[in-house]
């Protein structure tokens, strides 16, 4: 990868906006039914008045019931949000754009637990724009390396379905309702703290092999001269 410039890093750490709890499709459905259970217990609270139960009558209508269909309705908002601000920036952004920059912010925002929740923990650490600048600079020199490009393909197998919304979100792919719920649930990501170490061991397995694997053909060459 080359010298990211300041627009590619403000696109880059919008990007890792994906990343967040926000846009994740299990958490924004336990989030709802949070909610409506808040909503019902205020409700059944005769200590308040009826002018306060209101809203949370109106909130209670809204979702219960419906808490899948509005969680996902909340998660694609997330992702017309971070297509908007992206837009903004640059106005041209292209498929080849996020093709050669959502593999670099997921790298990061995977291999760095603060631009996650603490693996399921109530508390959010989410990367705050200097941090994800400072890591993003740093790691460039290792995005051009032959390890990153063996990793490359396992990594954004982690990170699908994030990747094919933002793809739809932009008008790069047209998928159907039923594609884009498919993605939207299924737990390709990194928010998955056992998915995460499964694929991590597997890239640590490639990273260790790969010197052998080098070693071993420039044997195999020099005995087959």
């Amino acid at each position: 990868m080359t010298k990211l410039s300041q627009q590619e890093l403000e696109i880059c750490y919008i990007i890792s906006k994906v990343f967040d709890f926000g846009t994740d499709y299990k958490a924004s459905l336990q989030q709802k039914y949070e909610l409506v259970q808040e909503c019902k217990e205020i409700l059944q609270d005769t200590r308040h008045t009826e002018e306060f139960k209101r809203h949370y009558q109106e909130v209670l209508v809204r979702i219960e019931d419906r808490e899948k269909e509005v969680a996902l309705e909340s998660v694609r908002e997330k992702y017309i949000e971070i297509k908007n601000k992206i837009f903004i920036i640059k106005a041209d952004f292209s498929k080849k754009d996020l093709e050669r920059l959502f593999p670099f912010v997921a790298w990061i925002c995977w291999s760095k637990p603060s631009a996650m929740s603490h693996w399921g923990g109530g508390d959010f650490d989410f990367w705050d724009k200097e941090e994800f600048f400072k890591e993003a600079l740093s790691r460039q020199k290792l995005f051009s390396s032959c390890i990153y490009r063996l990793c490359k393909n396992l990594l954004m197998q982690i990170v699908k379905g994030h990747y094919m919304i933002l793809c739809h979100t932009f008008a790069f792919a047209n998928l159907s309702p039923t594609q884009q719920e498919h993605y939207l649930q299924k737990d390709f990501c990194i928010h998955s703290f056992a998915t995460a170490m499964i694929y991590f061991y597997a890239i640590i397995g490639i990273a260790l092999a790969y010197p052998l694997y080098v070693g071993v053909k420039k044997v195999l060459i020099w005995i087959a001269q």
